[in-house]
């Protein structure tokens, strides 16, 4: 009797940007991309701060800020998500911030192309828990060998310590 967990995963002669998994519990295979996630933490900003082990970025004043800067893989085909990961501060309800990105690649303008996001936090965060917040709309565009800077700008309410910045997205070949 297979088990309803059993899993296989098997890789097509040649094929980087795929595999076949099997899944038992359907009786059936089916292709699947490779997904990687790159995380890059806030290297700069207005005032640095520490909580427990982690080290982060605090805005919770208008014209405090945090930068990161990412370099999109060579293997970068379609990005999933783009997530800022933060602590709360304080339980601020209405807490919104603006996404300000630009990138290049080799031999452009490094703000040839520009996207920004303001942000909105549903609801009233816990204040020292963790979260992640979706900003893939501040990348629409970008791709492999790309070099992004982005910015988190106070805006309404922010109060938080900023971490860093994770992208999940599909291999291409």
């Amino acid at each position: 009797m297979t088990s309803k967990l059993f899993n296989e995963i098997s890789r097509a002669p040649g094929a980087t940007d795929s595999f076949l998994m099997y899944d038992a519990s359907k009786d059936r295979a089916e292709w699947r991309k490779w997904i990687k996630t790159i995380y890059v933490p806030f290297t700069s900003g207005t005032l640095e701060i520490q909580k427990g082990p982690h080290t982060g970025w605090e805005i919770d004043f208008a014209a405090e800020v945090a930068y990161a800067r990412l370099y999109i893989p060579d293997d970068f085909g379609t990005l999933l998500t783009a997530e800022v990961t933060w602590i709360a501060l304080a339980a601020t309800a209405a807490m919104a911030w603006d996404v300000v990105t630009n990138w290049g690649c080799n031999d452009e303008a490094y703000n040839g192309t520009a996207d920004a996001l303001s942000f909105v936090f549903t609801g009233t965060p816990t204040a020292d828990d963790l979260y992640k917040s979706n900003i893939a709309a501040a990348l629409t565009g970008i791709a492999a060998g790309d070099i992004v800077g982005l910015n988190i700008v106070y805006k309404t309410n922010t109060d938080g310590m900023f971490l860093g910045v994770k992208l999940t997205y599909e291999v291409s070949i």
